[in-house]
Order: structure tokens, then sequence, then C-alpha cells
């Protein structure tokens, strides 16, 4: 009885781990992926191949700032933006997954091979002057929904004209017949086919664990890992001080053109607080390549210019010498493991960072650790400063077991020095940090 006991609570932890663990990973990192650009379904919903198989990509919301006639705009995108070859720049889970909700993949933008721009650029390429949501597309519900149910903008300063709306809406009513599907007419409680295969997938999954209740999959890492900040001043050799990456400040390090003379003053302002996705190299064990109080860069992506760091390089007149060495590089996605460890809370400190104190491991835990934990979610009208002050009240000193991740050389897995943990569960209260704080504390 006792054996089987046992046996059920090692089931029970992994089903926390398996769905779990993909929810608590930070949001706003991601990842160029290459894919196939099929049609614009509607103003930031997109139909694709990745991986060869068919996948919807969300789009950030855009924000116009003059009146937009949407089904205008979208004939225009279907008829000028044909299928091809593209790069899409997918949000992921931290771990190298690219973030999903059912056949949904969701992105920052996408580079379109064919017409060498991506599909903000081809948008202000027509003249269309707007402003791009700088939240995730996965962090609007509402919009989401609108993209759903066939809304295609959703702004006070894109609307139609009342003209063109009651035109819309006469349309709308001699045509409703013609646009029903299938599914308006079958019975009540027949499941569509995508809640049908997300309900088959969580049952094979399930099913999977029953039969290997011991075994999980153990999380990869790639050999570049992204993040999301703010360039730094800039340097004629390539160094970039005092970049604002993930709340922190950092010294970067990139490839450069070979010529002192080639940066001016003028250009390193220019791009000095720029928006950026900047792409780390990492080494064999994960971790990001560091040379003295430098960390190596593989590239930089400006957000908003949609520029490479070599595309905007070369609009210099310079090109890159291709020179930087990279000790230890990573070649190949790099497997981490998982181990639990004991400790007692201390608190939040930001949204990311948790103190935790830990006893005497084998691990190479300090007695009182900062932990990453880059996957909490608050409501959209919670402040951080509050909720933390309540729950570090009721928690503080409370026993956790913590889910670290660890390198192949057997030391804890970091981002930018922080040891990161995968689940962070409260023995007493039998509950995990983000389902307390779901429950309102």
């Amino acid at each position: 009885m006792e054996k089987m006991s046992k046996n059920y609570l090692v089931l029970f932890w992994l089903l926390i781990y398996l769905f779990s663990f993909p929810l608590h990973l930070f949001s706003a990192s991601t990842m160029m992926t290459n894919g196939t650009w099929c049609s614009a379904v509607s103003l930031g919903l997109v139909q694709a191949e990745i991986d060869g198989k068919p996948m919807m990509v969300v789009l950030p919301r855009l924000e116009f700032n003059s009146e937009v006639n949407p089904a205008e705009l979208l004939e225009k995108l279907k008829t000028l933006v044909k299928k091809q070859d593209a790069i899409f720049h997918l949000y992921h889970d931290g771990l190298g997954k690219p973030k999903r909700e059912g056949m949904k993949f969701f992105a920052s933008d996408v580079f379109l091979r064919k017409l060498k721009m991506t599909y903000s650029g081809a948008l202000r390429a027509w003249g269309y002057s707007f402003k791009v949501s700088k939240k995730a597309p996965f962090e609007e519900p509402d919009y989401l929904r609108d993209l759903e149910s066939g809304a295609f903008v959703s702004s006070a300063n894109s609307r139609m004209s009342a003209s063109a709306s009651a035109a819309a809406a006469k349309a709308s009513a001699k045509t409703s017949e013609s646009v029903r599907t299938s599914w308006d007419v079958m019975p009540a409680g027949v499941l569509p086919p995508s809640v049908r295969k997300m309900k088959d997938e969580i049952a094979a999954r399930i099913a999977a664990v029953k039969s290997r209740p011991y075994k999980f999959e153990k999380p990869k890492v790639d050999t570049v890992r992204w993040a999301s900040g703010k360039m730094g001043l800039l340097s004629a050799d390539g160094s970039i001080t005092n970049a604002s990456v993930e709340g922190r400040k950092l010294n970067l390090k990139i490839d450069c053109p070979e010529n002192a003379e080639w940066l001016k003053e003028e250009m390193a302002k220019s791009i000095n607080e720029a928006r950026c996705e900047f792409i780390f190299h990492r080494d064999c064990n994960g971790r990001e390549v560091k040379v003295s109080d430098k960390y190596l860069l593989a590239d930089i992506y400006f957000t908003d210019s949609a520029k490479t760091w070599q595309e905007w390089v070369e609009e210099t007149g310079n090109s890159l010498s291709g020179k930087l060495t990279v000790p230890g590089a990573a070649t190949a996605p790099v497997v981490l493991d998982i181990k639990v460890v004991d400790g007692v809370w201390c608190g939040m400190l930001t949204p990311v960072l948790m103190k935790v104190k830990f006893e005497a491991n084998d691990y190479g835990l300090n007695s009182e650790e900062i932990i990453r934990f880059p996957g909490l979610k608050l409501k959209s009208d919670a402040v951080f400063a509050d909720v933390s002050r309540k729950f570090n009240s009721i928690t503080s000193a409370n026993p956790v077991k913590i889910s670290i991740l660890v390198s192949p050389d057997g030391k804890p897995y970091t981002e930018f020095d922080q040891k990161r943990a995968s689940v962070i569960w409260f023995t007493q209260k039998n509950q995990s940090l983000q389902s307390i704080i779901d429950k309102g504390l």
C-alpha cells in the first residue's frame, strides 16, 4: 500500500511537471524559424507551413494612425504577398520550443524572402502608418477573440467610416447564409476538429506518462539564446556597454568591421536605447558565452526597424570582419536535466526573480540564492508590488521544492549567471507558485 502511494506521488509530480512547465517560461523572447507564408487570413493572422505542417501564426495587434479599410487592406495583402519562403520570429518558451496554443504559433513579425522585407515593413512601404502593440499577441485575449471571430482591426484610430460600416453590414446580411459552415448546422455538443484534436493530444500525453511513470523528456536549449532588451552604447571595437537585457544592465560584444574608424558618433547615438532582440552564443553547457565581463553576441535584431546587425552595419557602407572568437561555443542543442531540491521561501523580488534559502546539496547552490523563474503570470490589472507584498506575507519561511535545471557538467544551468527553476512548489499548501497567485491569495 505504501509503495502504491509512493508511485501515485511520483505520477502526480510528473503530471505537474509536464503540464505546468511550458507555462512557466519567459514569454518575451523570440526565435527565428524557417517556414512558408501561405496567405493572410486577416490582419494579424497568417496561414503558414512550419516544419512541413499547416499552422496559423498570430502577429501583434496593429494600432493604425489614420482610418483604414481593413477589407481593402486584407485584399491587398492577398494580392501582393503570394505564397513564399519566410522567416517567422516566433515567441518561444526560453528553452528553444515555440510558444503554442493548439494549431496557433505566435510571432513578433515575419520576414518575407521574395519581398526582402518584413510583414510590418511591407505595410509601411505601402504607406500605412501604425504602432505595433508592445504586448505579445497571447497576452491580449480580447485581440485573439477578435481574430478568431473574423474581426480585422479593432482600434480607436482605425475605424471605418459610418457609410462603409453600413454597407458592410448590408452586404453581410445578404450573404449571411453563404458564409455559414457545417458547424453552424451540427447538433449542439459536437466538438469541432481543433477541440477534439486537443483532447486527444492531452489523453495521449497522460497515457504516455502512465506507461512510463519514472521517465520524462529532458528539456533542451538551442545553441543561441534570444533575449529582449534595449541597445546600449556601441564602441568601434564592437563592445556595447550598459545594454538593458531582461531587466539587467549588461556589457556585450559583437563582431564588427576591422576599420577602427568605421563608427561615427551619430551612428552610435542613432541606435542607443533602440529596442532589440539580442542573440547570445551558448556554450556546451547551455550557458551564455562570456569573455572577461562581456557576453558574446551572435546577432542583434532591431525590432522597430526590422533589421539585423549585419544589415545595419552594411547600410553604413561597412562589412563585418567575421573574426570574433567564441571559445567553447555549442555546436548542437544542449540537453539539460531537472533536479528537485528542498528550500525555504524568502520571497518574490521581481516577476522573474525569487529568493530562496537552501541547505547544503550536490548542485553548487549557495545557502541563499536569487533564482530565475521567468513564467509568473499576473492578471492584467494587477500591480506586482501589491501582489508580491501580500504573497510574501503569507508564504515567508514556507518549505518549497524547487525544480532546478542542471547543465551537462552537473552544475546548475544559468541565464546571465542566475540559476533557473522550472517549477516552484509550496509543500504545506500543496500548490505551485502560479496556482496560489491564480486563486487570489
